[in-house]
């Protein structure tokens, strides 16, 4: 037996009879240059902070080296020294090809138990799937080609087309085995086809996750015997699997909801020997790393402990590294932040709560109720407390807060914070309010990155795809603002030229008063955009032929025909003109629409456009009069939907945001949340100058000689710079200053 291998059997061994409720981690020493344990981006040159280029990591043992498959600039396999972080070798590449996914060649990465070194590639859309697993005996040899083709064997569907971001390898030799999963139910294990090892074939193998309520396609790990976990992120669960080669088949054994383990967590590493379990959380702010212990399956996985990483550049995708342990530590690849290492160390030191089941939230009709709900690990016993705004909520001491009745003043952020003895962890959500039913509100709360269509809306709308075009909507991180709006959350998507449609059902069919949809709007390339023949979005009827109230962009050129801006324009339905506004928008402008249908019983339907409208008639029970009118065309019996449009006459990139539909202005138009803003005061010479922020709208100035007074006179004021300010002359006596709204 390889010495190094017995040494780490021996090590693993006398770390089993070590109370595993006991086990911290803490920073590997003289890993990195930093003194914390941790390779940030920069320190080597093939690891960076940008565009996730390094996913795929394994610790090879033989050599006590971590293998990172990286994809920024020239494509490399490099060797770290798993001791000191330094950079030693990288592999040989001359076997590699084309096929799949070109800007994934080489993605993930796995080490068998004889040292020998597994890459894969990552296949997205090519039909068959090209996937690639390449081979290296040891790290001095050349690169082999060992698998090329479909993974599925043929039976693969639309959803089993993308492959290589999950693999985990274990045996020997002939013995060797790798695992790779893809969307939907299927599963592929790979073995050598014969003692050379220079081929291996794939057996598919029919899952059960997605029926379950879990997914197997962030994140995979061989467990004991014929088992593996994997996790599916987004809420879909961390799972474990009993695989039957013979019968095909993987089914779960054991399944751990959002509420047992963290929807965030979402790759995986596996010691099964310790039956310890790490994973990185990607959340708002630092990412974390987790060591659980596995050991008894009845219950949940149990963290022993977690650390924050010290660097956080950020990244939200689903697919977000590798974990990897070796002999007594633990590895954490975090794409966009570096490498951790971590020492396994017995430590019985109590550990700071986290909240990682977080509240969700919501958008809530007066007069209904809200259920917040959180949970929260470390080291038991907590303490909880709730606030709004800021404010704690008395009597509010648990984990779960039910709102009844709920009013205006319930709306705002509700934080709860779980504490122990050692420290405390809290988490935000967001309620609104309104006094209509909000039929879709979307703020594209998805990871950036990932396609639309097949997203689910929080009031559960599934966004379908529509047409023949290319299916290219995204997910884009960040958020476009209106002044005067609630705040944005979420992300946005991006879309434009030509392409496959998005459309969601609203979930009702409306028929009469007026239907409202909103959007923020920004083009960010105008393309080959020219006329005003198409459009952007639209609410859609039941037979999904009739679209109304559409958004219809038109070109506006400069002497040398070269367009420099669009205007915007109303179609009450496809077959009556449009009629356009006269203002003119340019690249990189974000533009806040409000489209609504007026139904008349016994007249002609309207079609309305307001575009940009004032601040000050958010969240109003009435609307202000519209910048657009349009009734050219029949009338429709109903409305039922909402979607938006990629035509190639349409400007070629588009960003859209914080999509709502409603029965009335005031449900389409939620206007931001003002706080109280500090009233100050200078005096020089014989004038007071009185300021406060202009981000807080709507206040009056008002003066008056006694607090008591009946009788308040408003001072004018004007804007300079980001203050609004007002000066007054300081004459004698009292004066009292007050803002009211």
């Amino acid at each position: 037996m390889n010495r190094t291998l017995a040494l780490w059997s021996a090590l693993l061994l006398s770390a089993a009879v070590v109370d595993a409720q006991n086990l911290r981690l803490s920073p590997l020493s003289g890993f990195g240059i930093n003194g914390d344990g941790s390779i940030r981006p920069g320190d080597l040159p093939y690891l960076t902070g940008n565009n996730r280029d390094q996913r795929g990591m394994a610790y090879r043992s033989a050599t006590d080296h971590l293998v990172v498959v990286n994809r920024a600039g020239s494509e490399s396999i490099n060797l770290i020294d798993g001791s000191t972080g330094a950079d030693a070798l990288s592999l040989d590449l001359s076997a590699l090809i084309s096929g799949g996914n070109e800007s994934f060649r080489i993605n993930m990465v796995g080490v068998a138990d004889d040292g020998a070194i597994y890459v894969c590639n990552l296949t997205t859309a090519s039909d068959p799937p090209e996937f690639r697993i390449y081979r290296w005996d040891n790290e001095s040899v050349a690169q082999q080609l060992v698998f090329a083709g479909d993974p599925s064997n043929g039976t693969y569907d639309a959803n089993s087309l993308r492959w290589g971001d999950t693999l985990s390898v274990r045996g020997s030799g002939i013995e060797t085995q790798i695992i790779a999963t893809t969307g939907g139910s299927f599963v592929a294990l790979f073995r050598p086809t014969d003692e050379t090892l220079t081929s291996f074939y794939s057996t598919v193998l029919n899952s059960d996750a997605d029926a379950d309520g879990g997914d197997l396609t962030r994140s995979v790990a061989f467990g004991s015997g014929d088992t593996f976990w994997a996790d599916g992120g987004n809420n879909k669960g961390l799972v474990l699997l009993s695989f039957d080669l013979n019968a095909g088949t993987a089914s779960v054994i054991h399944s751990f909801d959002a509420t047992q383990y963290p929807s965030s967590a979402v790759q995986l590493g596996l010691l099964p020997s310790s039956d310890l379990l790490a994973s990185i959380d990607i959340v708002a702010g630092s990412d974390r790393v987790r060591l659980y212990d596995i050991s008894n399956l009845s219950n949940p996985p149990q963290l022993l402990d977690w650390k924050f990483y010290p660097v956080d550049i950020g990244n939200s995708s689903p697919f977000p590294g590798a974990v990897s342990f070796g002999p007594g530590k633990v590895y954490a690849l975090n794409a966009n932040n570096g490498i951790l290492g971590f020492s396994i160390v017995t430590d019985s030191s109590p550990i700071p709560p986290t909240i990682y089941m977080p509240p969700i939230g919501q958008t809530a009709l007066i007069g209904s109720s809200v259920i917040l709900t959180a949970i929260a690990d470390g080291t038991a016993p907590f303490t909880y407390q709730w606030q709004l705004n800021g404010v704690d909520i008395p009597n509010a001491t648990t984990t779960s807060l039910t709102i009844n009745d709920v009013d205006i003043s319930d709306a705002g952020n509700y934080t709860i914070a779980a504490n122990n003895a050692v420290g405390s962890g809290s988490a935000t959500a967001l309620v609104r309010v309104v006094s209509e039913t909000l039929l879709l509100h979307d703020p594209f709360d998805y990871t950036p990155g990932e396609l639309l269509i097949g997203q689910t809306t929080p009031g559960f709308q599934n966004w379908i795809i529509n047409g023949t075009g290319t299916d290219d909507i995204l997910i884009a991180a960040g958020n476009l603002t209106v002044p005067g709006m609630a705040v944005p959350s979420g992300n946005a998507v991006t879309f434009g030229a030509a392409g496959a449609n998005a459309r969601v059902a609203l979930g009702t069919n409306i028929t009469e008063g007026t239907l409202y949809y909103s959007l923020a709007l920004r083009v960010d390339e105008f393309g080959s955009f020219t006329d005003g023949n198409q459009y952007i979005a639209s609410l859609i009827n039941s037979s999904g032929n009739n679209l109304a109230v559409r958004l219809t962009p038109r070109s506006v050129t400069n002497e040398f025909g070269v367009t420099n801006g669009y205007k915007l324009g109303l179609r009450k339905l496809a077959s009556g003109n449009p009629v356009f506004d006269s203002n003119v928008f340019s690249i990189g402008e974000t533009v806040f629409v409000v489209g609504g249908y007026t139904f008349d019983a016994t007249g002609v339907d309207t079609a309305k456009l307001w575009i940009n409208p004032a601040p000050a008639t958010f969240g109003n029970l009435a609307p202000p009069a519209p910048d657009l009118i349009n009734t050219n065309g029949n009338n429709l019996a109903q409305l039922n939907t909402f979607g938006f449009n990629q035509a190639a006459q349409n400007p070629s990139v588009m960003v859209l945001d914080e999509v709502r539909v409603g029965t009335t202005w005031e449900a389409v138009t939620p206007p931001g949340t003002s706080t109280s803003p500090a009233l100050q005061l200078i005096r020089s010479g014989g004038n007071v100058t009185l300021s406060w922020p202009s981000e807080n709208t709507g206040f009056i100035l008002e003066a008056a000689t006694t607090l008591s007074s009946p009788t308040w006179t408003t001072v004018p004021h004007t804007m300079e710079g980001s203050n609004n300010t007002a000066t007054v002359n300081a004459g004698s006596g009292n004066q009292f200053f007050r803002l009211t709204k």
